[in-house]
């Protein structure tokens, strides 16, 4: 194995143990944000059913003070992801799909906001986790960039020896 390929081989590893290396830290903190958020969210979910069950006996002699207590729980629980449905109470879950989806979101900062933290150790985590994450998450990606323009970089040569030039857009 000569210098060169030694090179080539030694960049396509530490692009592999960079890859392995960011997904590691990705499922680890979707594992993280499951196990901290699960059971919170499990609580409420089976507090609202209860209070709703609730209403569903009383409904015809309901106080106003019971009613003005149930919406003030549903409204919580509709912006903590609990939607109560006709055919039932559908929820979102912190299983492994979603963490990872919150996960994905908020490393690329687009934070599409349909899962969050709501606990405080998950809302604390999410800070330091994102702190070293973000920096992580643009390494990862200028590393793919890199991998992406690699063959083109023959392409641009050879065009320039063909006597194509540069060209620089102005405004």
């Amino acid at each position: 194995m000569n210098h060169k390929d030694s090179k080539k081989f030694s960049f396509k590893a530490s692009r592999f143990i960079l890859l392995i290396g960011f997904m590691g830290y990705c499922l680890m903190g979707a594992k993280i944000f499951q196990a901290l958020e699960t059971d919170a969210q499990e609580k409420l979910k089976d507090t609202f059913v209860a209070a709703k069950q609730e209403l569903m006996n009383d409904y015809a002699s309901i106080s106003p003070e019971k009613l003005e207590a149930f919406l003030q729980l549903l409204t919580f629980s509709v912006k903590n992801g609990i939607v109560p449905a006709l055919n039932g109470t559908t929820y979102i879950t912190w299983n492994l799909r979603n963490s990872f989806s919150f996960v994905a979101s908020t490393l690329s900062t687009i934070g599409y906001g349909s899962i969050a933290p709501k606990t405080p150790m998950g809302q604390i985590f999410c800070v330091f986790y994102a702190l070293l994450g973000i920096p992580l998450t643009i390494i990862f990606l200028k590393s793919v960039g890199n991998a992406i323009l690699r063959p083109f970089s023959g392409l641009e040569k050879y065009l320039q020896n063909k006597g194509m030039q540069e060209v620089m857009f102005t405004e």
